[in-house]
């Protein structure tokens, strides 16, 4: 599946991940996530965790954005 493409700061040395979809990004980090669980590392499960809700909130914001720009212009169209 084709999806969009964003260039996201995800890295731990502040880089940002190129070319990669938001959904390949996420799965990444819940792999991670879960393999820090299963050290016991709590604290990096959760700072993981809060990544992904936080790029999760993003996407819907972008969907959000796009469906309502979308409705923008066809009202738009519709007016004249």
């Amino acid at each position: 599946e084709k999806g969009d493409r964003v260039t996201i700061g995800i890295t731990d040395d502040g880089g940002e991940a190129v070319g990669k979809s938001l959904r390949d990004t996420i799965a990444e980090l819940e792999e991670a996530m879960f393999k820090a669980a299963e050290n016991l590392d709590f604290e990096e499960a959760a700072r993981l965790r809060d990544k992904i809700r936080h790029l999760e909130a993003s996407e819907l914001e972008i969907g959000s954005a796009a469906s309502l720009a979308f409705k923008r212009q066809t009202r738009q169209q519709r007016r004249g």
